[in-house]
């Protein structure tokens, strides 16, 4: 018997393409997971329009960053000329939103509940459906700055 059956694990990808509010994605990750045990991935906060941010959770330490720069952000005279890289980028291109988006994986086991934790996660969405990062630049955003410091 798989280790998966046996003790219960199973995993979903959470994706979206709307970017998170930033409070209401900060009060998500305050809170606690029943079940979940490990969630990796990257995310959007609608206040940082050019940056990935990384999600990384063990247990009860939780950590997020800044990951790089999305590819929509980078002017596309700059992007790679590969045939090969083209390919793969494809699929994450949208009208809209470029490659930016919501992509965690969480791992856990009962009482790990999907739906509720699909649903936590959607009302942290902002609710616009166009990218307007102008209307998101003053909403609240309590996670340190992904800036470069400068001495």
């Amino acid at each position: 018997m798989p280790e998966t059956e046996e003790y219960g694990i199973r995993s979903f990808v959470y994706r979206e393409r709307r970017p998170f509010d930033p409070m209401k994605l900060k009060d998500f990750t305050d809170r606690s997971w029943p079940g979940v045990v490990r969630t990796k991935g990257f995310f959007w906060l609608a206040t940082r329009p050019h940056y990935v941010g990384e999600i990384s959770q063990a247990g009860a330490l939780i950590r997020t960053g800044k990951r790089g720069l999305w590819w929509a952000s980078v002017p596309k005279d700059q992007w790679p000329d590969h045939p090969e890289w083209k390919a793969a980028i494809k699929p994450y291109l949208d009208p809209i939103w470029g490659d930016r988006r919501q992509e965690i994986v969480f791992i856990g086991c009962d009482p790990m509940n999907e739906a509720a934790l699909r649903a936590e996660l959607d009302a942290c969405l902002v609710p616009e459906l166009d990218f307007t990062p102008g209307r998101w630049r003053d909403l609240p955003d309590p996670f340190p700055s992904w800036e470069k410091q400068v001495a």
